[in-house]
């Protein structure tokens, strides 16, 4: 039986304070809200380290806001690096599976860093999804999505004029998806964390210790 090689490629930003969560510098100030990012990303990440050891996968990451050498002290030099391009986000998902399809990978999952609770079984559920359907999709509680995959490289469209950042991310791409006849699977919804009101949501202990770490140091401010 041939063994279908994955590709998760994770999207993040290098953590300089008031460049990433900006959502959360009201309340925590630019600092804070760098400090959560980082930890957000150090936390997908490794946990990503660890999946890829006992499966057919390879974890890239497609980094912005540094030079890569930076990237690279501060993720790890066991990992594949990549610069995301200019444009909007629906641009950095697009070339994120260009990029892996035309090196190769048979499927592909591109994700943030913004869903502490989203487990390693979401993974093992969106690749098996890809056995038998064109995309697979992790909704976020905010109208968003945690998680897109696809097993074939498509059209562009699928992730042009999307109002990244609103209410209506998952549902424009749903429609989006069916208008190119793409067969759809949807993962379970998770909370992503990215307002104020995100923060309560938070079910990870390592991630609420950091996060009220921050805010009572903000406190005292």
């Amino acid at each position: 039986m041939t063994v279908i090689k994955g590709a998760i490629a994770v999207l993040t930003r290098y953590p300089r304070p008031g460049r990433c969560k900006t959502r959360l510098i009201p309340l925590m100030g630019k600092r804070g809200a760098s400090m959560l990012h980082k930890a957000l990303a150090e936390h997908t990440i490794s946990r990503l380290k660890t999946y890829v050891i006992g499966h057919p996968a390879d974890l890239i990451i497609f980094y912005s806001g540094a030079y890569e050498a930076e990237a690279r002290k501060w993720l790890g030099e066991d990992i594949v690096y990549a610069a995301q391009p200019p444009g909007d986000l629906g641009a950095k998902i697009a070339y994120a599976f260009e990029m892996t399809f035309q090196i190769g990978y048979g499927r592909t999952l591109v994700l943030g860093t913004d869903c502490p609770d989203m487990d390693l079984k979401i993974l093992d559920d969106a690749f098996s999804a890809l056995e038998s359907k064109d995309m697979v999709l992790g909704p976020a509680e905010d109208g968003g999505y945690y998680l897109v995959g696809l097993k074939h490289a498509c059209s562009k469209e699928l992730f042009e004029g999307i109002p990244w950042g609103s209410a209506q991310v998952l549902e424009t791409t749903v429609e989006r998806a069916k208008s190119l006849k793409l067969h759809l699977e949807m993962l379970p919804l998770l909370p992503d964390l990215d307002r104020p009101d995100d923060l309560l949501k938070v079910k990870d202990a390592g991630i609420k210790a950091v996060i009220e770490t921050i805010c009572c140091a903000t406190e005292e401010l």
